[in-house]
C-alpha cells in the first residue's frame, strides 16, 4: 500500500513539475510576444507619422508606405491574438496545477516542496531566446519550417529562400517576415528554422 502511495506522490509531482515548466515556457513567450507588439506597434506609428510628409514631398512612394502601415496592422492583430492565446494557456495550466496541489496533502507537500519541483524541473534544456538587430537570411539547402523551437514542422522551404529575423536561440531562427514577389511581409504564423539551415545574407547587419 505504502508503495502504491509512493507512486501515486511520484506521479503528481512529475506532472505537477510539468506544468510548472509549461507555464514557464508560456510566461516567456508572452513576454517575447508584448515585446514584438510594442515595437510593432511603435513602428507603425513611425510609418503613420512619416506618411503625411510622404503625401507631400513623393506621391510616387505613399502607396508603399500605405501598404507597410497595412501590414504592420495585421502584424497587430496576429500578435494580439497570440498574446491571448497564451494567455489563456497560462491560465489554464495554473488552474490544472493548483486543481493538483489542493488534492495533496500537507504530508505530500512537505515532503516534495514547491521549490524542490522549480529546481528539479525547469532546468531543463530550454532554449533562450536572444533579440537582435533585424536582419535578412537566405536558405541554405531544402529544409523544413517549423511552428515552435523543437515544434512540428509546417512547410518546406526551397534552397536560397530570403526571410527577415530578429529573435534566435542557440539553435534556432525565428522567421519574422517573408518576401513574396520582392515585397516584404510580415508573418502570419509563428515560424522557426534550424540556425544549420540558413546563412546571412550579404550586407545584413551581423
Amino acid at each position: 500500500m505504502k508503495r502504491i502511495s509512493a507512486l501515486t506522490l511520484l506521479y503528481a509531482t512529475l506532472l505537477n513539475g510539468d506544468t510548472i515548466e509549461r507555464i514557464d515556457s508560456i510566461v516567456s513567450d508572452i513576454s517575447h510576444l508584448q515585446h514584438d507588439y510594442r515595437n510593432t506597434k511603435e513602428e507603425k506609428e513611425r510609418y503613420a507619422e512619416e506618411l503625411k510628409s510622404v503625401k507631400v514631398e513623393n506621391t510616387n512612394l505613399t502607396a508603399s508606405y500605405e501598404d507597410r502601415i497595412k501590414n504592420l496592422e495585421s502584424e497587430i492583430k496576429r500578435l494580439q491574438k497570440e498574446i491571448q492565446a497564451k494567455e489563456n494557456s497560462k491560465n489554464k495550466n495554473q488552474k490544472f496545477l493548483q486543481k493538483c496541489l489542493n488534492t495533496q496533502s500537507l504530508d505530500d507537500a512537505n515532503r516534495f516542496p514547491k521549490l524542490e519541483l522549480k529546481d528539479a524541473f525547469t532546468k531543463r534544456n530550454v532554449e533562450r531566446v536572444v533579440y537582435f538587430k533585424a536582419s535578412t537570411f537566405r536558405m541554405k539547402r531544402k529544409a523544413f519550417i517549423y511552428d515552435s523551437v523543437k515544434g512540428e514542422p509546417i512547410e518546406e522551404w526551397e534552397d536560397a529562400t530570403s526571410f527577415t529575423s530578429n529573435q534566435k536561440t542557440e539553435h534556432w531562427i525565428k522567421i519574422t517576415g517573408v518576401f513574396k514577389n520582392r515585397v516584404w511581409q510580415a508573418a502570419q504564423q509563428e515560424m522557426w528554422v534550424k540556425v544549420e539551415d540558413v546563412m546571412l545574407r550579404k550586407g545584413s547587419p551581423k
